[in-house]
């Protein structure tokens, strides 16, 4: 969360972003720079992203948790939304409603760095600097 929130602001123009957090670093997160920080031990993240968006919901999930937070994650993408998997901390196996995901016209990717070869991680990481640099230069 720490990485993505600077990226997150920096690539994506005028993002309004929105980040669940635990209790103890919720303030952590807002000192980042990030006006919405929902608690997700005691609040439900779906119907703050909700209350926030006017029903709209949000346009991208970043998830590391995975199986646990799937189908929550669902309802709180936007039509045409997109949940971007990271991680599985939360389990490997979830059922999704695949009718709610076509109406709702949304896309499930995955990614994750750790396992590709070096010199495809530095080339990302490349990628990202000039992006963040083209975007501070404009």
């Amino acid at each position: 969360t720490t990485a993505a929130i600077p990226l997150s602001a920096a690539l994506l123009n005028d993002a309004q972003l929105i980040v669940t957090a635990s209790s103890g670093k919720v303030d952590r997160v807002r000192t980042q720079g990030v006006k919405y920080v929902i608690d997700y031990r005691t609040q439900d993240f779906v119907e703050v992203v909700h209350e926030i968006t006017n029903n709209h919901g949000v346009d991208i999930v970043l998830d590391h948790i995975g199986a646990a937070y799937l189908e929550r994650n669902m309802r709180a993408l936007s039509i045409g939304g997109k949940l971007v998997l990271i991680g599985v901390m939360g389990g490997v196996k979830a059922e999704l409603q695949l009718a709610h995901l076509l109406v709702r016209r949304q896309q499930i990717v995955g990614s994750v760095l750790r396992p590709r070869p070096r010199d495809e991680k530095a080339h990302i990481i490349s990628d990202f600097s000039l992006k963040l640099i083209e975007k501070n230069l404009n």
